[in-house]
Order: C-alpha cells, then structure tokens, then sequence
C-alpha cells in the first residue's frame, strides 16, 4: 500500500511539473482566418521557421534562435 501512495504522489508532482511548463513562444503569436487565407502574426522578437513544413502545424522561433516550437491552428468544424 505504501508504494501504491508513493508512486501516487510522484505522478501527481510530474503531471503539476509537466503542466506548468511555459514555452517561450506561446502568446507571441497570433492568427486569423478568412475564407481560403491564414494570415498568422508574430510579435517583434519572433519568426516564423519558412524552412519547415507549413500546413495547420508551423513553427514560431526566437530571432536569436534559441527556442523554435511548434504551434496549431485548429481549423474550425464545419456547421
């Protein structure tokens, strides 16, 4: 029972660790979507990475490349 607890308590930390990661990019960037356009925005600081591939995924950098990750635009359901 006592390593039931433990293991219990070491997975709850990791998730509180995991969860409370921010990244560097996140809130440095910004879309909008019009019609058959994606018009995506970053702050002054940031690039968008034109060498990986481009789809609804791409990625934000750093201009000092220190940091490139991975952003989302979730395309919306149609009704």
């Amino acid at each position: 029972m006592k390593i039931y607890i433990v293991s219990l308590i070491c997975f709850a930390v990791n998730l509180v660790a995991v969860g409370a990661e921010a990244r560097i990019t996140d809130g440095k960037v910004s879309h909008k979507v019009a019609k058959d356009q994606i018009m995506i925005t970053v702050e002054k600081g940031f690039h968008i990475n034109e060498k990986a591939p481009m789809t609804f995924k791409f990625y934000v950098c750093d201009d000092k490349n220190t940091a490139c990750e991975e952003h989302e635009i979730k395309p919306a359901a149609k009704k």
